[in-house]
């Protein structure tokens, strides 16, 4: 059971889904050497598989159903690809055309004791292929074939380890702008660097090069770090942006570039031999130690204004291409090249050139607010020059053809520049996000705007509108949940800040996406943080406990003190992991996050006994709740401290209300201290969304409001009340109704009655508390409201 890390939690196929093209090929010769399996993702997942197949049985023709009836005894065999032989002896298991392939293959699994993710191969026609999907199960199989042969080939983790770095593959039955295409493999990597923040960059150059050879996207909060630290990279080649005026990166985009001089030198020299204006496309390569600097001329004037014409950017990452390849050819043929040097302190040596690092640094704006983004224009006519480069590359090997076999194909590479990429994929845009998010490649791509993460979410709400494209589809459902919990914990690449508070917005504004994403979750599928063993937690230290769960201090991967929270073993599962989900998904320096969560139990393989217990990992608020703070060190906490401290809860409240969240249970001891005064506010699991029936008589009898006790409808007003209460304790020291038995509490708070202000509290302060526990909700202020008034009280004393 894969019980580490974010995604599927149980699922045993998930460390196998991330497969790279170049291990792959074709299973349809017969061969199941190691060269001949493909090593794709598993199907045998029941969120990947055909969970429609009952629906398509329904109302189908006599023909489908004696089919389905059908019994075919399938002989399997768990097979060593290596030495070409039978590992155990053939076991026989009864079959229908029809039945799922996922039960077939948790059937066969379980006669031949398979753990990990395997590949099926079935003969036919002489031949062994590959089962990859439902259809091709079923076409495998004669009309009146009653006996199959069936061979298992396991996917071991060292095979995994091998390919992990490799993680995209082409696209099956899927529309590329660059189809027809043929690319050779290339002897250079290449990296392009994309901001975190900026997802949609990333999109944009996964759908035009997600065919070339290897090509990988980092996300990454500094694209031009790699720059900085260049001479400790060998091998590599950045590729460092310039104007046709001889002009670079300024310094307060690119600041802490030690060559910058030389370069600036050495395009100057350029722009004066060229009449002061270098031609667009033109590529200088230098040495920088045992790095390289390719200095690429992308526009005129402006780097961040310009916009490129129908192929500036084809002839730039051309020439880019053909001078690091050039340079490679030579140096294994020992002939020198003299290249320009750039480092300071270094001379070049003759190191061939491995990596070729692009910072894709355009200025990236909506889609309707501009024709066509620079960074779809440039990945496209990148994905163009690489075609076109590598085609040379293969007519070079031919001698007879060479220059006049390429020729054949220029006009092809004309047309594809002249093909508007905008229109072609606005055409096509929904039917290129569906294949992505069918074929699991959603999540590794990324998402290119707000219209397809608003996809994404009507396809996990399992909308029941019919003329949605994820109208009660169950299988897009799954998929969606897939993706989407691979964007909410960054599992493929980090995404930024702004991108999450957007995508977890949109879950949380959902009512049926939410939902379903907190019965999934609730169940296990699905995890939203982190799973870790305990383990990876250091020594456990005592220091709180309740009714439902111990607290621990313990040490961290990093180092950090966090927070343990051990839940007693005989507490709902089901409604821990609710909790759990729905703090991951919320956002905010003041709402307590959840860093991870896992099962500890006394035997280890089995999560699943009675005595396992959930635990999760917070940060560690160092002085406790504010509840005992205020009782136990009221001295200490000066008027600054306690205002900074309102001032805080406040904001959070109001990050929960903005999502339409009313928290339900504010008091002063689920509001937590930790360094510096940071707050946070905990205890969200009894968070409930406003449109929900809410359960009665949720929170503590001191905080709660009239309007719960009476039985009446409560809103986000609730929570205010609750705020006031809080805030009375702030400037007074003690509890409210603490000296009131709690079961007379009720009649006091429905009967307008509030707890007695110290002596001397300064009237604003009065004031603010007293609109904020007002008994008519409509009269209570909002959060917003009472952030403002904070503000203007911010020099006023409390006495």
């Amino acid at each position: 059971l894969k019980t580490e890390g974010p995604g599927f939690v149980y699922d045993c196929a998930d460390i196998y889904k991330s497969k790279g093209s170049s291990m792959s090929s074709t299973s349809d010769t017969g061969n199941l050497s190691s060269s001949g399996v493909d090593f794709e993702s598993d199907d045998d997942d029941p969120f990947t598989g055909d969970t429609n197949w009952r629906q398509n049985l329904r109302g189908s023709d006599p023909s489908k159903r004696m089919k389905a009836t059908r019994v075919i005894t399938v002989e399997c065999c768990l097979w060593d690809p290596q030495a070409n032989r039978p590992l155990v002896p053939p076991v026989e298991v009864h079959v229908t055309p029809l039945m799922p392939l996922f039960h077939l293959k948790k059937t066969i699994r379980s006669n031949l004791g398979v753990q990990n993710a395997c590949h099926m191969f079935i003969m036919t026609c002489g031949k062994w292929k590959r089962i990859t999907t439902q259809q091709t199960f079923e076409s495998f199989l004669g009309e009146d074939q009653e006996k199959a042969y069936l061979r298992v080939v396991p996917v071991s983790e060292e095979e995994f380890q091998s390919t992990q770095a490799l993680l995209y593959r082409d696209l099956e039955d899927s529309e590329s702008l660059l189809d027809g295409f043929s690319y050779l493999r290339s002897d250079i990597e290449f990296m392009f660097m994309i901001p975190q923040n900026k997802v949609a960059h990333r999109a944009m150059m996964f759908d035009s090069l997600h065919k070339a050879p290897n090509v990988t996207f980092c996300s990454t909060e500094d694209i031009w770090s790699p720059l900085k630290t260049l001479e400790n990279l060998p091998g590599s080649c950045y590729v460092v942006p310039c104007t046709s005026h001889g002009t670079i990166i300024s310094d307060s985009v690119l600041s802490g570039f030690t060559c910058r001089v030389r370069c600036e030198e050495i395009m100057e020299e350029q722009a004066m031999q060229h009449g002061g204006e270098i031609s667009a496309g033109t590529v200088i390569l230098t040495h920088c130690g045992d790095s390289f600097i390719a200095l690429a001329v992308m526009c005129r004037n402006d780097l961040f204004k310009d916009t490129g014409s129908q192929d500036s950017y084809y002839l730039t990452f051309r020439n880019i291409l053909f001078a690091t390849d050039e340079f490679n050819r030579k140096l294994s043929l020992n002939v020198e090249s003299v290249l320009p040097t750039v480092s300071p302190t270094t001379e070049g040596t003759s190191k061939s050139i491995a990596k070729i690092l692009f910072p894709i640094y355009f200025d990236i704006t909506g889609m309707t607010e501009r024709l066509e983004p620079e960074t779809m224009k440039f990945a496209y006519q990148s994905g163009i020059a690489m075609a076109s480069f590598f085609r040379w590359k293969k007519c070079l090997k031919r001698k007879k053809s060479g220059l006049s076999g390429y020729r054949k194909y220029v006009q092809k590479f004309e047309a594809q520049l002249k093909k508007n990429n905008q229109r072609s994929l606005l055409r096509h845009k929904q039917k290129t996000f569906m294949e992505y998010l069918g074929s699991e490649k959603l999540a590794r791509r990324g998402l290119l705007d707000d219209e397809e993460a608003e996809w994404l979410i009507e396809a996990c709400s399992f909308s029941k509108n019919v003329k949605s494209p994820f109208a009660l589809n169950h299988r897009l459902q799954r998929l969606g949940f897939v993706a989407l919990s691979a964007f909410l914990t960054d599992k493929h690449f980090k995404t930024g800040d702004e991108f999450q508070m957007k995508l977890r917005a949109l879950v949380l504004e959902n009512k049926q996406c939410l939902e379903w994403l907190l019965r999934i979750a609730s169940s296990g599928s699905i995890s939203l943080c982190s799973v870790v063993s305990s383990e990876s937690i250091g020594r456990k230290v005592r220091f709180a406990s309740g009714a439902t769960s111990t607290l621990y201090r313990a040490k961290w991967e990093n180092g950090e003190t966090v927070s343990v929270k051990l839940y007693n073993a005989d507490v709902n599962r089901s409604a821990i992991l609710h909790e759990i989900t729905l703090m991951s998904l919320l956002k905010h320096p003041n709402i307590i996050p959840i860093y991870a969560w896992g099962i500890q139990t006394p035997d280890k393989k089995n999560s699943n006994d009675e005595s396992a217990q959930v635990f999760c990992i917070s940060p560690y608020a160092k002085h406790g709740s504010l509840f005992h703070v205020i009782r136990e060190s009221p001295r200490e906490f000066a008027f600054e401290s306690r205002y900074r401290v309102a001032l805080q809860i406040c904001q959070g409240l109001e990050y929960l209300h903005s999502l339409n969240l009313i928290h339900r249970d504010i008091k002063s001891l689920n509001i937590f201290i930790g360094e510096d005064c940071h707050v946070y506010v905990g205890d969200i699991g009894d968070a409930r969304i406003t449109a929900e029936n809410m359960t009665k008589n949720i929170g503590t009898v001191q905080w709660m409001p009239p309007e719960m006790f009476a039985g009446t409808e409560y809103s986000l007003k609730s929570d205010i009340y609750s705020l006031g209460m809080v805030l009375y304790e702030i400037i007074s020291n003690t509890a409210p109704f603490q000296d009131i038995p709690p079961a007379t509490i009720p009649m006091i708070v429905l009967g307008d009655k509030r707890p007695p202000f110290p002596p001397g509290t300064a009237k604003p302060w009065e004031k603010l508390i007293q609109s904020m526990w007002h008994t008519k909700q409509k009269q209570r202020p909002k959060v917003a409201a009472v952030l403002e008034q904070l503000s203007a009280l911010k020099d006023v004393p409390f006495m």
